[in-house]
């Protein structure tokens, strides 16, 4: 099973940051898409998610405000079109360009 520490430089994100994080399949296909305190949300994702053995990067967006994080998950649903993410009703959100100061961590190499 994966854990936190097997992605390059996620330490160096504390338990108490906030934000959004996209799961990155091996050939760059989305898997999730999702919001809250990011270590724990993935943590939880490597431990009991259908797809944990699937996760091959993580990036992550840390916001300023609930909203903001709010808004960005929906942009980034509707921009990648997660495989595991249920659907959702939202409006189209377009015109958002967060990708470019996202921070990527991907799996060590063994």
């Amino acid at each position: 099973m994966l854990v936190k520490n097997d992605f390059v430089g996620i330490n160096k994100i504390s338990r108490k940051m906030v934000g959004v994080y996209v799961l990155w399949g091996k050939n760059d296909e989305c898997l999730y898409v999702g919001r809250g305190q990011i270590i724990n949300r993935f943590s939880f994702h490597l431990g009991s998610s259908e797809f944990w053995n699937r996760i091959f990067s993580i990036t992550v967006y840390l916001g300023n405000s609930k909203r903001e994080n709010s808004l960005l998950e929906y942009a980034l649903i509707q921009r990648y079109k997660p495989i595991f993410n249920k659907e959702r009703r939202w409006n189209n959100i377009v015109g958002l360009k967060y990708k470019d100061w996202g921070e990527r961590f991907y799996l060590k190499k063994k």
